[in-house]
Parts: C-alpha cells; sequence; structure tokens
C-alpha cells in the first residue's frame, strides 16, 4: 500500500504505507538517480491503470492518483 494525500486543515502532504509501498518509493528514488533521469512517475489506479499507488489509505481517505519525483542533483530547474 502506497498513498499520498494533502492533510486535511493543514499544509502537509501525508504518506501512508506498508513494507510494500515502502519498497516502491525507494526503488523509483534509486532509480531516477541512477539512471540520471530527470524524474519518475508513480501512477495509481485513476491515472491509467497504475499499480504504483493505492486509490485509497486503510481509512478510505482518497489518494491522489500520480506522484512525481523530480531530481534535481544541482538546484538548477
Amino acid at each position: 500500500m502506497l498513498t499520498f494525500r494533502m492533510a486535511e486543515n493543514r499544509d502537509a502532504v501525508e504518506i501512508v504505507c506498508d513494507a510494500r509501498g515502502v519498497a516502491v518509493l525507494l526503488a523509483a528514488i534509486a532509480k531516477v538517480m541512477s539512471e540520471g533521469s530527470s524524474h519518475k512517475h508513480l501512477f495509481g489506479p485513476a491515472a491509467g491503470g497504475g499499480r504504483d499507488l493505492d486509490a485509497a489509505d486503510p481509512w478510505g481517505q482518497k489518494s491522489v492518483s500520480e506522484v512525481v519525483i523530480v531530481y534535481d542533483e544541482h538546484g538548477d530547474r
């Protein structure tokens, strides 16, 4: 399970995950760093049937359907 959502009444992002979700997130970060690519997308079911993200957290709160990890080694973006 891996979900990202905006926290209620706060300017914060909440990440809810289990061991599989942590593995997905760490693999995505490792991939963008090792390949030197500028970004990596994680998609949920609402984004064309993606399987990286779950549609909702365990409490039924809707997750975002896409997360983009942007990697910028030199701070020039």
